[in-house]
């Protein structure tokens, strides 16, 4: 029996989604994309598709850039009106292999624990509090996305709502 999200949207490229319900503390996003595309670069093409979980003052609380060309997935944070902070990167390479993929986004209270296709790839402490209210998917202009458009974004409240029988803990 499939498990319904919260909610779910599908977010077109270079747009953003309002959620009909803020994803809090404990609260997971899932982004599940049904084409993946590592291979479609042009010299000299820009190359930064993003994921944004912004709050409702739309400070960008978390920031996930792919670049293929630099081999990375990038992390990041600004404040709306604000500069980026530090980046801080994984390597890119083996990710995302294979036809789709799912990036899962669990909210603890002090980070983001970032899993690519069934594997935690990152732990990102929070810069920006505040409850995720929007999200944002996009690219460079003109650049082709590693994503599928549109993205499909899956909310949940906790673990219980997207695991029937289990405690609301990770």
């Amino acid at each position: 029996m499939a498990t319904p999200s919260q909610h779910f949207h599908q977010v077109r490229l270079n747009q953003t989604a309002t959620l009909p319900e803020p994803v809090k503390v404990d609260g997971i996003i899932i982004f599940r994309s049904s084409e993946v595309n590592m291979n479609n670069l042009q010299n000299g093409e820009s190359d930064n598709t993003s994921l944004n979980l912004l709050n409702a003052n739309e400070d960008n609380m978390l920031h996930i850039s792919i670049r293929r060309l630099q081999n990375a997935i990038v992390f990041n944070t600004m404040s709306k009106g604000g500069e980026w902070g530090p980046e801080e990167r994984v390597v890119l390479k083996g990710r995302f292999d294979g036809p789709n993929s799912t990036i899962a986004i669990f909210n603890h209270p002090d980070m983001y624990q970032i899993i690519a296709n069934g594997r935690t790839i990152h732990y990102f402490k929070k810069r920006i509090q505040g409850d995720v209210a929007k999200i944002r998917y996009g690219t460079n202009a003109g650049q082709s996305s590693v994503f599928s458009d549109p993205i499909g974004v899956e909310t949940y409240k906790d673990w219980a709502a997207l695991v029937p029988g289990s405690r609301s803990v990770l």
